[in-house]
């Protein structure tokens, strides 16, 4: 039921069908289902490092709890926050319904600009300044925070909160709808090499899951996975391989899994033997529109 109740506050709920049928189960062993309409998790005692058997069901309620409050989720909506964060106390006094999880992450967001009088985003030259007036400075030129882009207003929030969780609240999961919102290819590539460095700095007890629609992510994802392969099979090319992608964004495959959803079902896109995505699970949008091109050439 608990669980349930996170579902509705995530405006979820309702993708849980009659037929529907979730399995996960991590390395440690912590197995989570869903079936005909009922939710079994079943964590390990390796986590807390005691002995294999499983946890009786007061036990692993304790646990999912702990785990669902040490996540930070951060919603496509997050741009949001730059118009309501003045008027939320008066917005919530008055009732005017704000689902939850907007609310927990401009709050976790308030958190983190009470914590920063300035944050730079360096990858992209943007830098932030409290005050009276919030102030962004981008390549120089000075804008106010509300009156900037859409892509500063999603992009500002997402990092400055995921930066606050990681090193305030020693968050350990992460949740991020969209990175790419509105951001050009180039600074959709340079953010996530950003969450890669974030999650490389404690890889082991980190963990990030990213939902996009953005090919350009999945192929620097590739990317990254390539040079880590490569940087395990020859260490002595550390130098070359740093001139193209940056160490701290390299990626092991033990640590990466990629699914792709289509019709309620979720398709691993790992390519097994050679541990990077599946090139025909890439960008398939952009071969049809290229075939159309091409047939709309022959036709000349």
């Amino acid at each position: 039921d608990s669980l349930y109740r996170e579902f509705s506050n995530y405006k979820i709920k309702t993708y849980f069908k009659s037929d529907t049928y979730i399995e996960y189960q991590n390395k440690a062993r912590e197995t989570i289902t869903y079936k005909e309409g009922h939710f079994a998790c079943n964590p390990s005692h390796q986590t807390l490092g005691m002995s294999m058997e499983p946890m009786d069901v007061e036990m692993a309620k304790a646990y999912a709890h702990t785990i669902w409050k040490s996540s930070l989720y951060i919603p496509a909506e997050r741009n949001f926050s730059s118009t309501f964060s003045r008027a939320l106390s008066s917005m919530v006094l008055n009732k005017i319904p704000i689902p939850t999880f907007l609310l927990e992450f401009m709050s976790i967001f308030d958190q983190a600009k009470n914590e920063y009088d300035t944050f730079d985003i360096p990858e992209l030259q943007l830098n932030f300044q409290a005050g009276e007036r919030e102030m962004i400075s981008l390549n120089g030129a000075q804008t106010p925070y509300d009156e900037s882009s859409s892509g500063i207003q999603s992009v500002l929030p997402m990092m400055m909160t995921l930066r606050y969780a990681s090193k305030v609240l020693a968050y350990k999961r992460f949740i991020i709808e969209e990175p790419e919102s509105n951001l050009f290819p180039e600074n959709q590539v340079k953010i996530l090499q950003t969450f890669v460095s974030i999650l490389n700095e404690d890889l082991k007890n980190r963990n990030m899951i990213i939902t996009t629609h953005s090919p350009y992510l999945l192929t620097a994802l590739n990317n990254m996975l390539q040079a880590g392969r490569l940087l395990k099979s020859a260490p002595e090319k550390a130098d070359k391989i740093g001139q193209i992608i940056p160490i701290p964004c390299c990626l092991s495959t033990d640590y990466v899994t990629a699914y792709y959803l289509n019709n309620g079902t979720a398709k691993n896109i790992i390519d097994e033997e050679f541990g990077i995505i599946s090139a025909d699970d890439l960008d398939n949008i952009s071969n049809i529109v290229s075939e159309q091109f091409d047939q709309l050439i022959n036709l000349e």
